[in-house]
């Protein structure tokens, strides 16, 4: 359950980078198209850039116009796609939160269960160890019992042997 946990919050953390690059990948492209419309160097030459690293050579020809329009429709693509990624990751989310509340009441519901185990173990072995000791006496018991029936029949088998000792006697003595 700990990893299942741990798995989620992976998911929803990577989740969350991507969507972080993406958005700070906007900003700085909005930025740069911001400058380039201004008429800003410095952002012309860091547009220039991010042209060589990310993408074909632009020909040359393109107007200053129609650069700046092909930006704004690039900005208004990549905020579209980042609106996009923003709601597949809340809905990720959702979907992840929800998972998780399934498991923490699966895990309560579990808990609650072995605590109810534990504690029919331990009435179980309490009543074990009132019926072991109840045994425990009653054998004591039958053992004093059996000893005095001993005792009787031996005394009765004493008392059998000396009375026809004494009809004996008196028959002698007659």
């Amino acid at each position: 359950m700990e990893k299942d946990k741990a798995k989620v919050i992976a998911i929803v953390g990577t989740a969350s980078e991507h969507a972080g690059n993406f958005v700070g990948k906007a900003a700085a492209l909005s930025k740069k198209i911001a400058g380039v419309a201004t008429g800003n160097l410095s952002a012309r030459k860091g547009m220039l850039d991010m042209a060589e690293e990310d993408t074909k050579t632009v020909p040359k020809q393109k107007t200053k116009k129609s650069k700046a329009t092909e930006l704004q429709s690039d900005l208004v693509e990549a905020q579209q796609k980042l609106a996009e990624m923003r709601k597949e990751a809340e809905k990720t989310q959702s979907q992840l939160k929800s998972q998780i509340e399934i498991l923490q009441r699966k895990n309560n519901s579990l808990v609650s269960e072995l605590e109810q185990a534990i504690s029919d173990v331990k009435e179980l072995t309490a009543s074990d160890g009132a019926v072991r000791a109840r045994v425990a006496a009653l054998e004591t018991e039958l053992e004093a019992a059996q000893q005095q029936l001993e005792h009787v029949r031996s005394k009765a088998d004493n008392t059998k042997s000396k009375k026809p000792e004494s009809a004996g006697s008196k028959a002698k003595l007659e």
